[in-house]
């Protein structure tokens, strides 16, 4: 309960235009992209990591790159469920942009020949390349967590809520 609450203070402290009005609905609703979320996260896991183990480099690279995007976008997203979906994509965008600059000190190289497996999180070597990459798996999340939640939408709307209560009269009933 203290989860709830502490939560919903976080969400209600950053608002600067939400999804849908707070109240209790607006929990449901959060709480349902949540794990529509959760889903996506695991499935751009399972995804990046068998395109960098099976593609072929020439694609794998920039596939893996704009995977690594969406599943920034999918965390930002699932952190801050009421905010606007676009403000999400920038953060994402934003964020890969400033991994991919912190590249060019060295230090992610450093890291990642100390533990192998920081390079999934950090890189080792910048690519201008890659920021368009960037991009488009920024605005690929955005789009598929949009198509996901007007979807969902459509199945728990209030219309459709009252269409499923409506007894069915006339013919074919």
């Amino acid at each position: 309960m203290m989860d709830r609450a502490a939560d919903s203070a976080v969400d209600g402290a950053l608002e600067s235009g939400v999804d849908e009005a707070p109240g209790p609905g607006a929990a449901r609703s959060a709480g349902k992209r949540r794990a529509a979320l959760v889903a996506a996260g695991a499935a751009t896991i399972v995804l990046g990591l068998s395109v960098r183990a099976l593609g072929e480099p020439a694609w794998a690279g920039p596939a893996g790159d704009a995977l690594y995007a969406v599943m920034v976008y999918v965390a930002i997203a699932f952190l801050l469920p009421r905010k606007p979906r676009p403000l999400a994509a920038l953060a994402a965008l934003a964020a890969c942009t400033a991994i991919e600059l912190f590249q060019l000190t060295g230090i992610p190289a450093a890291l990642a020949s100390a533990w192998t497996p920081i390079r999934l999180v950090f890189g080792t070597t910048f690519g201008l390349f890659d920021l368009a990459a960037y991009a488009a798996g920024a605005a690929a999340g955005l789009a598929a967590d949009a198509v996901i939640s007007a979807a969902a939408g459509k199945a728990h709307s209030p219309a459709a809520q009252s269409r499923r209560a409506r007894p069915r009269t006339g013919r074919g009933a």
